[in-house]
This record gives C-alpha cells, sequence and structure tokens, in this order.
C-alpha cells in the first residue's frame, strides 16, 4: 500500500533555515551527540548531515539524513526580460524544519525506551558496501533487490516471480500460497 500524498508540511514556517539548524545541532546535543556534518550544495539543492550514534551495545554508528528539497512558486524580478516572474525556488525553511521534527521524534523514541537505535535510524546508517564504496543500509538493500539477489516479502506471502520493465513501469506477477 502506498501512502497518500498529502500537501507537504511545514510550508509556511517562518523560522529561518539557519535558526533551524541551530536547533538542529542543540537537540542532538541535548541528547548526547557528540558532533554534527553538514554539507549543503545549494546549486545542486542537496543539504545532507551526519552524525555519530551508539547502539544499545555501545557500537558507534554514523547516520546520513537528507532532506528533501521543498520548492515554493516566487515572483521574482528577471533583468534580461525587465519583469517580474514567477520561478520554482528552493524552500530551505520547510526542508530544514521537517528535518528537525522528524529528529526530535526520533530522537525522543529512543531516548525514552519506545524503540532502540537500529530500529529507529537503521535505514540511515552509513556502512561500506561489497565495492568499497559509502552507503546508506536502505541504499545497499535497495540495490541487491534491483540486482536480484535478495526478494522483498509481499503481504500473505506472495512472491515476485515475473517482472519487465517498459519505461518506468514494472509489471510483475505475484504467487500467493503456491497459486498465481
Amino acid at each position: 500500500m502506498t501512502l497518500k500524498r498529502r500537501n507537504p508540511p511545514y510550508a509556511g514556517t517562518e523560522v529561518d533555515p539557519h535558526k533551524s539548524k541551530v536547533q538542529i545541532e542543540n537537540l542532538l546535543r541535548k541528547y548526547g551527540v557528540e558532533g554534527v556534518q553538514w554539507s549543503e550544495i545549494w546549486s545542486q539543492n542537496v543539504v545532507e548531515m551526519k552524525f555519530p550514534l551508539e547502539d544499545e551495545k555501545h557500537r558507534p554508528v554514523l547516520v546520513r539524513l537528507r532532506p528533501p528539497p521543498f520548492s515554493v512558486k516566487r515572483k521574482t524580478w528577471n533583468a534580461e526580460k525587465g519583469h517580474y516572474e514567477m520561478v520554482d525556488a528552493p524552500n530551505w525553511a520547510q526542508s530544514y524544519r521537517l528535518l528537525y521534527n522528524y529528529l526530535k521524534t526520533k530522537l525522543e523514541a529512543v531516548a525514552f525506551g519506545l524503540r532502540d537505535v537500529e530500529e529507529e535510524f537503521l535505514a540511515d546508517i552509513l556502512v561500506r558496501g561489497p565495492d568499497g564504496r559509502e552507503a546508506t543500509v536502505k541504499e545497499l538493500v535497495d540495490q541487491q533487490i534491483d540486482a536480484g539477489q535478495i526478494r522483498p516479502m509481499l503481504p500473505g506471502g506472495a512472491e515476485p516471480t515475473v517482472a519487465r520493465k517498459h519505461g518506468e513501469v514494472v509489471d510483475a506477477d505475484y504467487t500467493v500460497g503456491g497459486r498465481a
């Protein structure tokens, strides 16, 4: 089941992205995180943060998060054309606000015993793949599924039996309990 898309949250936030960034760093410090590394490439709409955590067995793990690059229609002056026009511009305030609230919820869940570090951050933990490249656990699993090395389980024990790509659409036949 695919979740229904809704209007993205925090679109109307008035909190400056730099203020949200400071709040994220303070939040991490509050929960004992020793440091954070930011990479921001504005021209490519990429923001990335990494921070270390310790799991319940005191093993160090490195978490990488990349908030989605939201955009908003804005009226801006086009000097070449000599008039205003509407453009899609990044809404970093929205992206950073989402990241702050996402992290706050995850850190609280771990700190108060609802989940452990691996349960809450597994998809975002950085590991070294078989080829030596850095990737998140999710990225490695996705690569293995795409290569046919592992298969996802489907509801009712169904397994994909045939997959054909047609452009961006994948057709699959499923077998449930030995019946197609």
